[in-house]
């Protein structure tokens, strides 16, 4: 085993997420290459509209022809650069604890839908091992807005290892 890929949501479960993957990257003496799908741009929560006002709603689900009551929107594109840095940061902090343990990580941010980023990633970087946490979710929320760990697990074709959520019991 040469390479890991471990996808990284900045969630409740990264801490243990990342306890796995520094496990098999020691157990393996391999690299770890940390992903974090950024969906900002594609989904951001800034929207703002020709006046400067802001308003928390995702700039591709609305227009002005479904709510005129707003005026023409644009992407805030100086929040999402904010938003893209917030985000590198926490990686490298991730990455650099990971060097500090003595494990070859690079950190790479990704801009684009989970699934999709995550399975052409692994993909480009050889993966022979996929991480990545599973929320347990109950069926509404995955039926509404669906679950990352499953999309990959559909359309990913390699190794993978989803760590659950801790069971509270």
């Amino acid at each position: 085993m040469k390479n890991i890929v471990v996808a990284v949501d900045f969630s409740d479960l990264t801490d243990a997420v990342m306890a796995v993957a520094a496990k098999m990257a020691k157990a393996f003496n391999c690299k770890l290459w940390l992903l974090h799908a950024t969906q900002a741009g594609f989904e951001s929560p800034y929207v703002v509209d020709n006046m400067g006002t802001q308003d928390m709603f995702p700039a591709y689900n609305y227009s002005a022809i479904q709510y005129p009551f707003f005026d023409i929107y644009e992407v805030d594109r100086s929040k999402i650069a904010e938003n893209i840095k917030q985000e590198h940061g926490r990686l490298m902090d991730l990455t650099n604890k990971m060097k500090k343990e003595g494990i070859d990580s690079t950190g790479i941010v990704a801009q684009g839908p989970a699934v999709e980023v995550i399975v052409k990633k692994a993909k480009r970087f050889e993966a022979d091992l996929l991480i990545l946490g599973s929320h347990g979710h109950g069926f509404i929320h995955r039926t509404l807005l669906g679950s990352v760990s499953e999309g990959v697990l559909q359309k990913y074709h390699g190794p993978m290892l989803i760590v659950p959520v801790k069971s509270e019991e």
